[in-house]
């Protein structure tokens, strides 16, 4: 019974994709997408006979956590061939030449079919699932396929569906998962609790790739120009909700900052607003042109966000009045004092919480209290020194889950 109403939902939901990608771009291109997988899988099988690992991340954060392990798991393992799949359309478009797997495409919507023709074809050896999507249909074809399925980096909480409504259905499938690495003990407790044992507490992947964002040798020679000696505030990954939060002080932080802003999405609406707020001192970086009297800067391209993190001195990270805070760790790692929407939501991000417990981070409840703060760190270099050591400490401390969970994966291969 239980599968049969997840099976309603899950054709409801297929419906109204295709309702509304009849009035949004993005979506539209996802279901044009799908339409290709399963002949994309059958191509790729025609061409590849060898063993497959199988990378899913529902879009750009995810694949960020699944990332250090693939490419682990490429440097070790040639013989296998990586296909790595996406539900989101915004993680695909931005990740669809990655040069380490072998193949990438949408995820099959998880209908009993779909999932049976896209195992079918594909033919798995492991299965790694990033964080989340626990999608019934698509599990449950690979485990009775005898697929090593292995998630990471997840968390868990007692609201999730898995142990309530959807407890009878999820829960016997959960069961007979092959491992589960999981960021902190809650997770595994909880687990525990509803007689999953293969579990281990690994950490946040994110750690050890923001590691490696930042070792590696970055230079952009237009925000160079940009900044030209002057202090950098870097609002990143921010929404239409974080500019109107902001609005009251921006003007006073442009008084000593250059700014440099970074939608989450980079559409029309989202710039504009930006450029309202200083229209004769506002640029695009896609302009090539930063020279003049500009003090506010919009990277209007995707994917450097985290390496561009190193030519602040402050960082605003948006998300949090919107859809949920995004990654803190990319800042944190350069060992800036960052700044973030206080909200309820944020307790679902334990690098949040523990940041600002330290003392490397400052959830706001007024934007008036990011300009206090600063004011303080300014007149306090030994203080700025600290409140930015204890968030990258946070992140050296918190690393390494990439090496254990690749230990555990290498005897699956």
């Amino acid at each position: 019974m239980y599968h049969f109403f997840y099976n309603a939902f899950i054709s409801i939901f297929q419906w109204v994709i295709f309702v509304w990608g009849q009035f949004n771009s993005k979506v539209k291109r996802s279901i044009e997408g799908r339409k290709r997988t399963i002949p994309q899988f059958q191509q790729f099988r025609a061409n590849y006979k060898g063993k497959v690992l199988w990378v899913h991340a529902a879009s750009l954060g995810e694949f960020e956590q699944g990332r250090p392990v693939m490419e682990k798991w490429r440097e070790n393992f040639a013989d296998y061939g990586i296909v790595l799949t996406f539900f989101s359309p915004s993680g695909y478009e931005i990740r669809k030449d990655y040069p380490h797997a072998d193949l990438v495409t949408y995820l099959p919507l998880d209908t009993p079919g779909k999932a049976k023709s896209f195992l079918e074809v594909l033919k798995p050896e492991v299965a790694l699932f990033i964080k989340y999507e626990f999608w019934f249909n698509l599990l449950n074809e690979a485990v009775k396929r005898q697929v090593k399925v292995v998630f990471i980096s997840t968390i868990f909480r007692k609201d999730q569906v898995y142990f309530h409504r959807g407890s009878a259905l999820f829960l016997p499938l959960l069961r007979k998962i092959q491992h589960f690495f999981v960021q902190n003990e809650q997770s595994k407790t909880l687990l525990e609790q509803h007689g999953i044992e293969a579990v281990t507490v690994a950490g946040d992947t994110r750690l050890d790739r923001v590691l490696s964002i930042k070792e590696t040798p970055f230079s952009y020679p237009l925000i160079e120009e940009f900044v030209a000696g002057k202090p950098a505030i870097i609002l990143g990954s921010t929404w239409y909700s974080d500019i109107e939060f902001l609005a009251p002080v921006l003007p006073k932080l442009r008084e000593c900052f250059c700014l440099i802003f970074a939608p989450h999405h980079i559409d029309e609406r989202s710039i504009e607003q930006i450029v309202e707020l200083d229209p004769e001192g506002t640029t695009l970086l896609s302009k090539g042109d930063v020279s003049g009297s500009s003090h506010t800067l919009i990277i209007d391209e995707i994917g450097s966000l985290a390496k561009i993190y190193r030519y602040g001195r402050y960082v605003y990270v948006g998300g949090a009045l919107h859809e949920g805070l995004h990654n803190i760790l990319e800042p944190a790692v350069y060992g800036l004092p960052i700044f973030f929407a206080r909200h309820t939501g944020n307790a679902k991000f334990q690098e949040a919480l523990a940041m600002e417990v330290s003392g490397g981070a400052l959830s706001l409840e007024a934007p008036e209290e990011m300009l206090q703060k600063i004011e303080q760190l300014e007149a306090d270099d030994e203080a700025y020194i600290s409140t930015g050591q204890k968030a990258s400490t946070y992140v050296e401390e918190q690393a390494g889950a990439t090496d254990l969970i690749f230990d555990y994966l290498k005897a699956l291969a």
